[in-house]
């Protein structure tokens, strides 16, 4: 209601995410009654559409990728390219080609990601609009700590695989896949890795799931070869894996790159130096999740809503009453450091002040927040702090 207000008869409002490609969107449609809303709003004249950014979408059966959907008559996209001005490049210069993306066809992620292109496909309804609301859940994230606002902006690259998640192997091998062990344990992990390249990336349907039975055998090989001989790395082995864990050094490139977009990409998908559209957050906890976030998180009961205009600013808050240190999560920690294209309007922690109806937070400074909610972080962030 409000966003019609703003916009007025002459505006249009789009109400869109693009989900994991595995997502079914419809199931989410009727837990959420979001069209239902959508419909109400339409018959009172108010121009909202809700729309799937999505795209391709894929099918799972027995475990492996059995089809695809090229969603035909989708929103059209841009193709926006950082070059050098990524925070990708910096990995890039160190070794190309062991991106990981969203698919285990590894060529499409490195094609779009290396030292002579840095591209993401960015929604059109992203680039043409003049006011974005975010609308994040309060929540931990086995890759990136939490998602909160930057972390949600994921959502506007249509293509799933134009992101770089992670990268293969371990830092040794100048991966961030998993953390170091002894090099046999390195090999032995980066073998599920050859055999998605050369297997489950070249196949589907039933082909496909015979492989898949094959590399589930692995996964049980493993185990035993772990529990008998090496015990100490068992956590580290058999949880730490695909970048879920704090030793991820790829995600928080490609969140930060998302926001610099966000901000600063035209309608073209050209970066200006000035900020080219106006954002606005509410951060939905009121139910949040936690521990192993963001696909299988724990029902907490925060009974909080965050509202503002500096999403950074709001992402620094909220991580501090969910009882994180910012510093300990790089895609907070780097995104207070950007200089080209701040997505910040103030870096200056001591400068972020409160205003709540709660008691305890109202006028107060990020340094004097005292309400810690008590989140328990992902598995790999956890282990890892203690060690």
């Amino acid at each position: 209601d409000y966003a019609y207000i703003a916009t007025g008869s002459t505006g249009k409002i789009i109400v869109g995410d693009a989900p994991q490609m595995n997502a079914n969107i419809e199931e989410i449609y009727k837990f959420t009654k979001l069209p239902n809303l959508i419909q109400f709003l339409q018959k009172r004249k108010i121009p909202v559409r809700l729309i799937d950014f999505r795209l391709e979408t894929i099918e799972i059966k027995g475990g492996v990728w059995a089809g695809r959907d090229k969603r035909k008559g989708t929103e059209v996209f841009t193709i926006v390219d950082l070059k050098s001005d990524s925070f990708l490049y910096e990995l890039e210069k160190e070794k190309e080609g062991n991106f990981y993306g969203a698919d285990y066809n590894r060529k499409i992620v490195n094609y779009h990601h290396n030292k002579h292109r840095n591209e993401y496909c960015i929604t059109t309804s992203l680039l043409d609009s003049d006011v974005v609301i975010s609308v994040p859940k309060l929540k931990t994230h086995k890759k990136a700590g939490v998602t909160l606002n930057l972390k949600n902006f994921i959502g506007i690259n249509s293509h799933k695989n134009y992101l770089p998640h992670y990268r293969i192997g371990s830092p040794t091998q100048k991966g961030d896949a998993f953390p170091n062990m002894n090099p046999f344990l390195n090999t032995l992990k980066s073998l599920k890795y050859i055999f998605r390249d050369w297997f489950l990336s070249r196949y589907d349907s039933r082909l496909g799931r015979f492989f898949h039975r094959i590399f589930n055998l692995r996964k049980y090989l493993e185990y035993i070869i772990i529990h008998a001989f090496f015990p100490k790395f068992k956590t580290y082995y058999l949880f730490l894996d695909d970048g879920d864990w704090c030793g991820n050094d790829t995600i928080w490139r490609t969140v930060l790159d998302l926001n610099i977009i966000l901000k600063y990409a035209n309608k073209k998908g050209e970066l200006k130096d000035s900020e080219q559209r106006r954002l606005f957050s509410v951060i939905d906890g009121i139910i949040a999740g936690d521990k192993d976030g963001p696909l299988e998180p724990s029902q907490k009961k925060a009974n909080i809503i965050l509202m503002g205009k500096d999403l950074l600013a709001i992402d620094l808050v909220a991580t501090k009453i969910m009882g994180f240190k910012y510093q300990e999560i790089p895609l907070l920690k780097n995104a207070l450091t950007m200089k080209k294209f701040p997505i910040s309007e103030e870096n200056n922690l001591s400068k972020i002040i409160v205003v709540s109806n709660n008691s305890d937070l109202d006028n107060c400074k990020y340094d004097l927040i005292k309400k810690n909610l008590n989140f328990i972080p992902p598995t790999g962030w956890k282990l890892l702090r203690k060690n």
